[in-house]
This record gives structure tokens, sequence and C-alpha cells, in this order.
């Protein structure tokens, strides 16, 4: 039996890998999303063929990542935990968001201090403006030159 050429061989593993973080990358945004990651959907998904998802190298990265086929089933017990689960998670977020909201309010204060200081600069700005072309006036009409 013929040995198949190094650089053959290379370029197979390069695909393997290429389809993987592909197929990776699609069942990362599903789960985001938070839809049940299907193969149908991963097809759309990532542009491979069905019979991609039939290979060893792909089937244990859905195995992995427990979709598909792998899907854990949730008896009625686990879904009790799972809403719970939610609830806590749905809790932190929740005082999260109250603290970002918080920090938003304390920034929208800060700015409108800045705002009103920057108005007061301008103004002592026009002032001091005025106050230098009056003296530069008087300056000129008594024959002083800058």
């Amino acid at each position: 039996m013929k040995k198949l050429p190094e650089s053959l061989i290379k370029l197979q593993e390069q695909r393997r890998e290429e389809t993987l973080r592909t197929i990776q990358n699609a069942i990362d945004t599903l789960k985001e999303e938070g839809t049940i990651v299907t193969k149908k959907l991963l097809i759309e998904l990532s542009g491979y063929s069905a019979s991609t998802f039939s290979k060893p190298h792909v089937k244990e990265l859905l195995e992995r990542n427990e979709v598909c086929q792998f899907r854990k089933r949730v008896t009625v017990q686990q879904k009790q935990t799972l809403d719970e689960k939610l609830k806590r998670k749905n809790e932190k977020l929740q005082k999260k968001c109250n603290l970002l909201e918080s920090r938003l309010l304390e920034k929208d204060i800060r700015l409108s201090k800045l705002e009103e200081d920057l108005e007061e600069e301008k103004e002592k700005n026009k002032r001091l403006l005025g106050k230098l072309h009056e003296i530069m006036r008087k300056a000129e009409m008594k024959g002083i030159q800058f």
C-alpha cells in the first residue's frame, strides 16, 4: 500500500481544523442566541453538507458540545433546577443592570457638571478676550506696537 504524500496529509489536517473551527463558531453563535442547536441549523449556518456531520472528528465535536444527537435530555426535576438557576441568573443580571444604570446616572451627572464648567470657562474666555481687545486698542491709540 502506497503512503500518502506528507503535503496532502497536512492539507487534509488543515481542512479538518478549519471545518471544526467553522462548526464550533456556528455552535457558539446558536448557543449565544439561546437557540437549540440542531444539525439542520448547523448545516445552514456553516455551509457544510449533512455528510460532513457524519464524520468522526465532527461527531466528536458535537458530542463535546452536547448538541444535536448528543444533546442531554432534561427531566422534570432537572427542569426545575434549571428554572432555579435561571431565576438566580436573572437576579444576578438584574443587580448588574441596576449597578450599570446607577453608574450611567453618575456619569450623566458628571457630564452635565463638566458641560456647565465648560460654559463658564467659555464665558470667562470671552470676557478676557474683550479686555485684551480693549487694552490693545488703548495701546494702539497711545502708539504702542505689539
